[in-house]
């Protein structure tokens, strides 16, 4: 993906929202690793990182949706390609 053409505070927020998605994931995998933890607090944080690295890619791709479909076709991708590749943010 060409990030030139994503609007400076689309890649920011992306990139502040990866960043907290890490940080969930890592308190994790740290949890499981000390053989603690508690089971229902563990699958809030993994569904906080989930949601988080989903909306950071729904977030670049809606500010760069008009690139992204530009460079899907000139790699050699359909429509109902680059569909498909959409829905798997959803």
């Amino acid at each position: 993906m060409n990030t030139d053409r994503i609007p400076t505070d689309a890649r920011a927020d992306a990139i502040k929202r990866l960043r907290r998605a890490a940080g969930q994931l890592q308190a994790v995998a740290r949890v499981l690793e000390e053989g603690g933890g508690d089971c229902v607090a563990v699958l809030r944080q993994l569904a906080a990182g989930k949601a988080a690295a989903e909306r950071a890619g729904l977030k670049l791709l809606s500010a760069g949706l008009a690139e992204c479909l530009t460079e899907a076709r000139e790699d050699d991708l359909s429509t109902e390609e680059f569909e498909k590749l959409f829905m798997t943010l959803a």
